[in-house]
């Protein structure tokens, strides 16, 4: 799904509650969808979830806050998520080992 569908799909289908947003993915995909998705709401907090790389999840210097995967709060709650991870992450033995 591009990008532009997953926004249109979001503005159109999601429930109305949009406060707290999570982005799971640190590379090109996710850092494209947090972009967007902060200028199209920019009320809403985003936080950048689910990085595996601190150098990476430090580009994403307008988020909210951005977590590890090892780090993530106990408590933490969301209104929505995206995954905007690329396809290599899921295929066959190159899985990170969380």
């Amino acid at each position: 799904m591009s990008v532009f569908m997953r926004f249109h799909a979001f503005d159109r289908f999601a429930h109305g509650r949009r406060n707290v947003v999570g982005i799971w993915g640190d590379g090109n995909l996710g850092y494209i969808t947090a972009v967007f998705f902060k200028t199209m709401f920019p009320d809403t907090k985003l936080y950048i979830f689910f990085g595996v790389s601190k150098d990476k999840l430090s580009d994403f210097t307008f988020a909210d806050a951005t977590y590890q995967v090892s780090d993530i709060p106990e408590n933490m709650e969301l209104d929505h998520a995206f995954l905007s991870v690329g396809w290599s992450r899921f295929r066959k033995g190159n899985r990170p080992d969380y």
